[in-house]
């Protein structure tokens, strides 16, 4: 199983300058494709900025939510949010060094709980802190990828 985080997973639905270099690395990806519940709340939140900005108009947001969902339901195991999750994710952000954020802590969290698999994430600020608190985390593109 390999977590893919919502830095990882946006590039997949919406133009981004890594978007190619993430759909070739998950080519060659084997095994369980896994997010969580979070990513979804995420990838929702990231929906309704780019409509604010007007990046994106509703009907396109709403495009791309459809198939983000069925890709999710389709490919992905979802783990479930729990209660743990949410704890493990309050004991990662007492070591302020980290500079880990609620969100990426409880990404962790779910991680921690769920075997610990490898993390792939676009937000380089995550992977340091990962590494940090002994997770295996990689970009998955790019030089240290």
């Amino acid at each position: 199983m390999v977590y893919l985080d919502t830095s990882f997973i946006a590039p997949l639905f919406i133009a981004e300058d890594s978007s190619d270099a993430v759909e070739s690395h998950l080519r060659h990806l084997d095994g369980t494709l896994a997010t969580s519940d979070w990513t979804r709340v995420e990838f929702a939140s990231l929906l309704a900025r780019r409509v604010r900005m007007k990046e994106l108009d509703i009907a396109q947001a709403d495009a791309i939510r459809e198939v983000f969902e069925a890709t999710l339901l389709s490919s992905f195991q979802i783990l479930a949010l729990s209660s743990a999750d949410c704890a493990v994710a309050v004991q990662l952000l007492h070591d302020p060094a980290t500079g880990l954020r609620a969100g990426d802590a409880l990404h962790l969290g779910v991680i921690h709980n769920h075997r610990r698999p490898p993390l792939l994430s676009l937000d380089q600020g995550m992977v340091k802190a990962a590494h940090l608190l002994d997770f295996s985390a990689s970009t998955g593109i790019g030089p240290e990828g």
